[in-house]
């Protein structure tokens, strides 16, 4: 059997060649046909010049991973000699020694229409052993074992052999999932509905730097929502939709819209109700029927609208409360009116999704009393510290470092929250020096008697509450000066050994990444946090990734506008370039300000999906009954005197 493989091609030029070197190491050669999906790296010319014999197919702007696939497919089919196997390949894979003769194999049995690969992330890990849909609303699940129970519903097309024979039978790549997300997935579904097989093939591994090139936008969620739903309304039968599908969307809806963030819902609402007619007449609905399930797609809409309306102050607060670190005292500020003041929006419009872009969960002032363990430097450093440096220069990198770290923690009561802190750092942190310390803000429930205790603390307590900026800066003072800082709430909790070594590998193995942040999840296993942006139709800063059933998305190292300080890696040559955290803001907005001003300065601010922490949200601020909307509104005016500019030339957006 021939076989020819198709690789979609878009700003690949750091990984085709490796992808290419490792075909052309097969025992037996395929044919190559690499489509340039509109890159403007250097991708394309490294084929031309280092691989005469794959073709390429040249297109100025993206057709999508389907359009693409299907572009290279109809290429191969023209030849003189057709094959028999089209492989689906992603750019950025390595495929092992004797991959093409495995994955091969699986198209011995006739009934197998699509074969799919083993594939590993760099550090041996399996990414992919087959996919599950998630009933009854097909979130996707990337099974990790070949030994998973959970079914095989569908194979990623990372690496994706297809009988061509299938393919006469039931169509190419539905090029309608632009410009990406569940093609493959729909493919698969179509393929069983014909009765062919779909077969994972254990012994064709590869490896896969599975987001190593994906750009994280304000787009991404609202795509996986958009796909998600033009599957149901291909493959859910009408029965299936009305009794199983609308009502657990329904409950999906309340709870998004209760906690901000269900924008993606709604604008993914408004795109299947634009794709059913062309869908449901494919699938031989009855005008009738067609217009039944277009009402129930309105219905929802208007439901995430309504919902929006009138509960968007407090949905708000939800999210804001469980993003705030609370302070006894708050410096007399804003009003609510400081939104119509600054963005020209009142707050009955407040924007859709909205969550606080920083939280300082337990801020500081004056060190009054320093535990053992405080470096001396440290200590008269606590005034010394720059705040912002107005010229920054950039110190020399050194490639390879494995700094020890000061983890910087601020405590203000929450003694319980505290010690599960501590405990799970205690037990899950490995193969990387460290130190804590934590300062406190005036606690009065024998926190600071706790931490006293503790022989492995350096503790700076004071005796009132300056705000997050404030006390992180007097952490970071403390901090030996070889030390790496890393920023961490006393709510979360620590879950994976390696998660510290991981960060510090990631931020000291690239000259330019400065601050690293990861994933945050919610106790209950929802992403809450994949990095933050500011939108364009508002600046009410967005974590990306919130509220998401978490599926294994957004692996590998990103760059983002902003990493939350509940989670933030900092290199210590940013901190000799720019300083510390600008104690104006007091609570919000000043871990978004550090990142930009971090980005100015020539670094980049990414969030690895190779570690996770736990976040225990809400609990500060229900403590100390804080006055959230007053300091949000603060930190919202003193971003925008400092950074409207900066996004009025980014977004061409007039305040």
């Amino acid at each position: 059997m021939k076989a020819s493989v198709v690789i979609p091609l878009l700003q690949g030029g750091l990984y085709i060649r490796d992808c290419l070197q490792s075909l052309q190491q097969q025992s037996e050669q395929p044919a190559i046909i690499v489509v340039n999906n509109g890159s403007s790296d250097d991708g394309p010319d490294i084929v031309r010049r280092e691989f005469p014999d794959v073709t390429l197919l040249d297109f100025a702007r993206p057709l999508g991973f389907a359009g693409a696939v299907n572009a290279g497919i109809q290429a191969a089919l023209t030849t003189v000699e057709p094959p028999d196997v089209v492989i689906a390949l992603n750019q950025d894979t390595v495929v092992d020694p004797g991959w093409l003769a495995a994955i091969m194999s699986a198209f011995v049995d006739p009934a197998v229409g699509l074969a799919g690969c083993l594939a590993r992330f760099p550090d041996g890990q399996i990414q992919h052993a087959g996919g599950t849909l998630i009933e009854p609303l097909w979130y996707g699940r990337n099974r990790h074992s070949i030994d998973d129970p959970a079914p095989i519903h569908y194979l990623a097309a990372l690496a994706l052999g297809m009988r061509v024979t299938m393919l006469d039978q039931i169509g190419l790549f539905d090029e309608g999932f632009f410009p990406a997300y569940y093609e493959d997935v729909d493919l698969c579904l179509r393929a069983l509905a014909q009765g062919w097989r779909i077969e994972l093939v254990p012994a064709a591994t590869l490896i896969h730097h599975e987001g190593a090139l994906q750009q994280t936008s304000p787009r991404h969620t609202y795509m996986l929502e958009r796909q998600r739903w033009r599957l149901l309304l291909k493959h859910r039968s009408i029965a299936e939709l009305h009794e199983i599908v609308f009502p657990a969307e329904h409950a999906l809806l309340q709870e998004r819209a209760a906690a901000g963030i269900s924008d993606s819902l709604r604008a993914a609402y408004l795109q299947a109700i634009l794709a059913l007619p062309e869908i449901g007449r494919q699938r031989g609905w009855t005008a009738e029927e067609i217009s039944v399930i277009r009402g129930r797609l309105i219905e929802l809409r208007s439901e995430a609208i309504a919902r929006e309306r009138t509960s968007r102050i407090t949905g708000l607060q939800q999210a804001l409360h469980s993003h705030v670190l609370p302070y006894a005292s708050a410096p007399a500020g804003t009003d609510e009116r400081v939104m119509a003041e600054i963005v020209g929006l009142s707050p009955a419009t407040l924007p859709d999704g909205a969550e606080a872009p920083s939280r300082g969960e337990h801020p500081a002032t004056i060190a009054t009393d320093n535990k053992q363990g405080t470096d001396d430097t440290g200590v008269s450093a606590v005034t010394d510290l720059p705040q912002q440096s107005t010229n920054p220069r950039r110190p020399p990198f050194q490639p390879g470092t494995r700094p020890p770290v000061a983890i910087v923690i601020l405590t203000w009561n929450g003694l319980a929250l505290t010690q599960r802190c501590l405990t799970s750092l205690r037990a899950n942190t490995r193969d990387v020096a460290y130190r804590f310390i934590v300062v406190d803000n005036g606690s009065t429930d024998g926190t600071v008697e706790w931490l006293r205790d503790q022989p492995d603390v350096t503790l700076i307590a004071n005796s009132e509450n300056r705000g997050f900026a404030a006390g992180v800066n007097q952490g970071i003072a403390a901090a030996p000066p070889d030390h790496d800082v890393l920023l961490l709430n006393n709510d979360t909790e620590i879950i994976e050994e390696a998660w510290l070594a991981h960060l510090r590998d990631v931020a000291n193995n690239h000259p330019d990444y400065g601050i690293v942040g990861c994933l945050l999840l919610f106790p209950n296993g929802l992403l809450q946090h994949a990095g933050t942006y500011m939108p364009q139709h508002n600046f009410w800063g967005y974590q990306i990734g919130g509220g998401e059933p978490f599926i294994g998305q957004y692996p590998g190292i990103r760059e983002v506008e902003g990493v939350t300080g509940a989670c933030m890696y900092i290199r210590r040559d940013v901190i000799a370039t720019i300083g510390g955290l600008d104690e104006t803001y007091f609570s919000y907005y000043e871990d978004t300000d550090y990142c930009l001003r971090a980005m100015q300065a020539g670094f980049k601010v990414v969030c690895t999906g190779g570690a996770r922490v736990v976040h225990h949200e809400n609990s500060s601020t229900k403590l100390n009954n804080a006055d959230w909307w007053r300091m949000f509104s603060h930190g919202q005016r003193v971003f925008l005197s400092k950074w409207r500019d900066y996004y009025r030339q980014r977004y061409r957006y007039g305040l």
